[in-house]
């Protein structure tokens, strides 16, 4: 007979300061990076916000896939 999982606060806490540790960087990163190229293009604060825009989607995405590649590697119930 196999015992009932249970669930794991220590593996909850873990991923969740992986994902937020990696998303921070990855967002701030994105912001970094927009304003960079709008500066160095001359862009302006709309293209600094068009870029920040296209570059914090593919920055989110990112931080949802890891966090969903986390939780696969990281099971919250043992």
């Amino acid at each position: 007979m196999d015992k009932p999982k249970t669930f794991s606060l220590e593996h909850l806490l873990t991923v969740c300061g992986a994902v937020v540790l990696f998303s921070s960087q990855v967002i701030a990163a994105a912001v970094a990076a927009a304003w960079a190229f709008a500066g160095i293009a001359g862009l302006g604060d709309i293209g600094f916000y068009v870029l920040g825009a296209i570059f914090g989607s593919f920055a989110l995405y990112a931080s949802f896939a890891f966090a969903r590649e986390a939780l696969k590697s990281e099971p919250l119930y043992i």
